[in-house]
């Protein structure tokens, strides 16, 4: 289980690999209502790490940056499945966006934005 943040460090996938993970689960809030169309802004007090395109800080949205740089784009073998699902609501007025994440063997899966509340259950 890798939370949040962690799914954006290439070393979290290298540990994950080392200990034969076969699913990586990441639970995730993006504070914000719309947060995910809007430009990306790198990483929050951490230093990127070298595979980040530094022009990416700021061309790509938030969600783009999700996909390229978070579970979609950095997760590999052993693993089979990922998910990153976030936590959706409005917590101390602050909001939330996100869209769930699935991969499974080297795909990903398209999933749609849910307007109700819903409980994640994968059988494979």
């Amino acid at each position: 289980m890798l939370i949040c943040a962690d799914s954006w460090f290439p070393e979290s996938y290298i540990e994950a690999a080392k200990k034969d993970a076969r699913i990586i689960l990441v639970p995730s809030y993006a504070a914000g209502n719309g947060k995910m169309a809007k430009p990306w802004s790198g990483y929050d007090g951490q230093p990127a790490p070298n595979d980040v395109n530094p022009f990416d800080i700021g061309d790509l949205t938030e969600a783009e940056a999700w996909k390229k740089y978070t579970l979609p784009g950095r997760m590999k073998a052993p693993a089979e499945l990922g998910v990153n699902v976030f936590l959706r609501g409005t917590f101390w007025n602050m909001g939330s966006d996100g869209l769930t994440q699935v991969v499974y063997r080297d795909k990903t899966a398209e999933v749609r934005q849910s307007q109700q509340d819903g409980i994640w259950n994968i059988c494979f």
